[in-house]
């Protein structure tokens, strides 16, 4: 039996959807760093697919040139895959 909120057109995240946050919020209380294993290139990629995602969702329409945004982004990382 599936749950209500899943149905056509609807995504099921499952259980790990919400791992982060508690993981965030204990780290908040106890007054712990969270450390993510990440060193700076990845974070600033992250940082700046964080931020490309924002303006692209928060805009009513998208246009091409997020879309190439995106994808140079995407380039980006694969460069630096390979290259370490």
């Amino acid at each position: 039996m599936l749950p209500a909120d899943t149905g056509p057109g609807r995504i099921n995240p499952g259980p790990f959807a919400v791992i982060p946050e508690p993981v965030f919020t204990f780290g908040l209380l106890a007054h712990k760093p969270i450390v993510l294993g990440l060193d700076a290139v990845d974070v600033t990629l992250l940082a700046l697919t964080l931020v490309l995602s924002n303006v692209t969702f928060s805009s009513t329409r998208t246009n091409v040139l997020l879309g190439a945004v995106h994808l140079l982004v995407f380039f980006a990382y694969l460069l630096l895959i390979f290259q370490r």
